[in-house]
Parts: C-alpha cells; structure tokens; sequence
C-alpha cells in the first residue's frame, strides 16, 4: 500500500493537461466578455452598413 501511495505523491502526469485546460478557460471567459462587449456595436455596424440583409437581385 505504500507503494500506491508514493506513486500518487509523485505522479505528476495530468498536471500539464489540467494546465492547459485553466489556459483554454481563460482565453474561452475572455472572448465570452470581449463578444458581449462588442457584439452589440458589431451589429449595429452590420445593420448601418447594410450588411445585415443580402442585396436582392434586380428584375432587368
């Protein structure tokens, strides 16, 4: 039984897993904050510059 739990006192495997995972969080809260920031002026640059509606083609 000592042995198990020197190996769990040591194993240090998932320890760069679980570091990228809190990296890959981070980035994800901050581009959730940043879009819901900008999202809002991105729309309003879309429906001004009629960006929003595709041109309907023409009866010629």
């Amino acid at each position: 039984m000592s042995d198990l739990g020197c190996w769990f006192k040591n194993e240090e495997s998932g320890q760069g897993m679980v570091e990228y995972a809190l990296i890959i969080s981070v980035i994800a809260a901050i581009v959730i904050v940043v879009m819901g920031i900008l999202g809002p002026k991105i729309v309003n640059l879309a429906k001004s510059t009629n960006l929003a509606e595709p041109a309907a083609p023409s009866a010629e």
